[in-house]
């Protein structure tokens, strides 16, 4: 995250939402209080997305369409109030929107916190923010740890305990205690023993995996995951990226690394074993339903683009707009291409929000306002006090009025689910596709003030849809619940082995089910053996895409496999016909 040390001592603080996709936690008994009054918040800066994002980033440019990033370099808006701390000033990430603060008064409207939504996530390179927005620390002006001993959570036998216990690990313990590894571990132990995987100690490598994110330098395989039930689970894949390239999808669970196992580790800790230079490579078991595959996945820096705009192949006054995360400047890339596609026609539009793991809430609030009326509620966001914050649309130069239709699936998460909620519940938009991510918690970022590399991630609150649904586990339910084809479920394969005949396994059966999707195997022949009708299979799609006629999958061949079915499941993209045709309808 891009934290900017303040200039005086302080605590900085940043609060976020991270994703999660099933069966998540409840929270809220540890959430940290948000309130609307927030004095002397000094400094805003940007951070990204969850992940991630986590995927899990700012700042509003020319009009309301601005934005904030996940997969850029962050942006830093200042803003101070008229409060003023006695002892220190804190300095809070993502929290006041200059230009909404002059608008707005603290008595008609709470301020705009920079909020980043991501995921409960870890880009597998980076970790991922969410939404970020002032908490406790930065209302009291008082460090987290001045807090606790305030309230009696700690006591001098506590303390005393812990001195003890260090002490007799230096005079005991057989072989070297290392006291920097024994303080992380302390602190480690105490954010994983509220149970909640959202709750996390960053240091080292992961703490600059996390800034890392937040400053959009991206090198690795481009997927954001989460720990689940006790396993690395893949909430979404990133755009262009060696992930999605490879054929990894929402939902993927990531059984190793390499050759150690992911069973039981953190998100963190799995960070650390895929994480990696672009051009490197690193070996990934993945499970998918009872299937398992290992993949050998070449790093790369990944890309930050967010928004892409076509026209339909059919339909040409639809236009298709995909955005893949909220980022510093995604609001701003949205209203280019809305207005470039009406320059090419396009009368009506298809938002795709299809494996967005989310970004920044100012632009998904930014771009929320270009479909709502002045007022409209966009995002509810609640304390553990029950205190609520309503994030309404403002009044904006930028309006898109056309027919519009909302495209969501399994991997749309977070700044996703908030985007989608208002604009189907405050814009009577049209939801297509399959139920959403369903990630409604919130997560602050603390840096330690005494040692800038360090950061604790702690749930703080939780956020509504505008009537007030807590979407958590659940997810955004579409308005009409449109699948993909099955074999769009089918594992990659793997361009680093080779497979040939007489070669078994669910690897070949897995082989076997892409012949039959392309057309050149028969359903029948599905047997998990590479037999002669098989080799004949392979021969016949090599000689039809001008390979070699060998009847072996080599990298070369499992490569244009893959090309070929990713090109038959965009030809047979049936969720975005389905919502070309409603939006046409309308």
């Amino acid at each position: 995250m891009n934290t900017h040390e303040s200039e005086e001592k302080s605590a900085n603080m940043t609060s976020h939402i991270d994703g999660g996709m099933k069966n998540h936690p409840e929270t809220e008994k540890e959430n940290q209080p948000l309130t609307e009054n927030n004095p002397d918040l000094k400094s805003a800066s940007s951070v990204s997305s969850d992940v991630q994002m986590d995927s899990f980033a700012t700042s509003p440019e020319g009009d309301s369409s601005s934005s904030a990033a996940s997969h850029t370099a962050n942006q830093v808006d200042t803003e101070q109030q008229d409060q003023k701390q006695t002892d220190s000033v804190v300095n809070v990430c993502n929290t006041v929107d200059a230009d909404a603060m002059q608008e707005e008064s603290a008595s008609t409207k709470p301020p705009r916190f920079r909020l980043t939504l991501g995921q409960v996530a870890l880009l597998l390179i980076v970790a991922v923010g969410g939404t970020y927005t002032a908490t406790n620390a930065a209302i009291t002006g008082r460090l987290p740890w001045q807090i606790s001993s305030e309230q009696g959570v700690l006591t001098n036998s506590d303390f005393r305990q812990l001195g003890q216990t260090y002490q007799l690990l230096q005079e005991n313990f057989f072989g070297e205690v290392k006291h920097t590894e024994v303080m992380s571990g302390a602190l480690n132990g105490m954010a994983q023993s509220l149970g909640d995987p959202y709750t996390s100690y960053f240091v080292d490598e992961a703490n600059e995996e996390l800034r890392s994110a937040t400053e959009g330098k991206f090198e690795g395989i481009g997927a954001q995951i989460q720990m689940q039930n006790n396993q690395i689970v893949v909430i979404s894949p990133i755009k262009g990226s060696p992930a999605e390239k490879a054929g990894i999808q929402s939902g993927d669970i990531l059984l190793k690394a390499g050759d150690q196992s992911l069973e039981g580790k953190s998100a963190e800790e799995a960070v650390k074993l895929l994480r990696g230079k672009a051009g490197t490579q690193v070996k990934a078991t993945i499970k998918r339903g009872d299937k398992t595959q290992e993949l050998t996945l070449t790093r790369a820096e990944i890309p930050i683009e967010t928004v892409y705009g076509k026209l339909d192949d059919q339909q040409k006054e639809v236009g298709i707009i995909q955005v893949t995360s909220f980022a510093e400047n995604t609001a701003k890339e949205f209203q280019e291409t809305v207005t470039a596609l009406r320059k090419q026609g396009a009368k009506k539009f298809v938002l795709d929000l299809r494996g967005n793991p989310g970004g920044l809430l100012t632009s998904a609030i930014d771009m929320a306002t270009m479909f709502l009326n002045e007022g409209d509620t966009i995002v509810k966001v609640v304390d553990k006090n029950g205190n609520q914050q309503t994030y309404q649309a403002e009044k904006a130069a930028f309006k898109v009025s056309e027919p519009t239709t909302v495209l969501v699936n399994e991997g749309s998460a977070s700044a996703s689910e908030i985007l989608s909620g208002a604009l189907q519940q405050s814009a009577h938009k049209k939801v297509i596709g399959t139920q959403t991510y369903g990630k409604g918690t919130v997560q602050t970022v603390i840096p330690y003030d005494q040692d800038k590399d360090q950061q604790l991630k702690i749930t703080t609150a939780h956020w509504l849809t505008p009537n007030g649904t807590w979407i958590n586990k659940s997810g955004i339910t579409p308005d009409k619940t449109v699948d993909l084809p099955d074999y769009a479920s089918l594992l990659v394969i793997d361009t680093a082995k080779t497979y040939q005949l007489n070669d078994k396994g669910e690897d070949i059966a897995n082989l076997q089910r892409i012949l039959v999707a392309l057309e050149v195997l028969d359903d029948a022949n599905v047997n998990g053996t590479f037999d002669q009708t098989t080799k004949a299979a392979v021969e016949q799609f090599q000689n039809d895409h001008q390979i070699e006629a060998t009847g072996v999958v080599n990298s070369q061949t499992a490569s244009e496999l893959t090309a070929a079915l990713k090109q038959k499941i965009v030809a047979n993209d049936t969720q975005l016909q389905q919502a070309v045709k409603t939006v046409v309808s309308e």
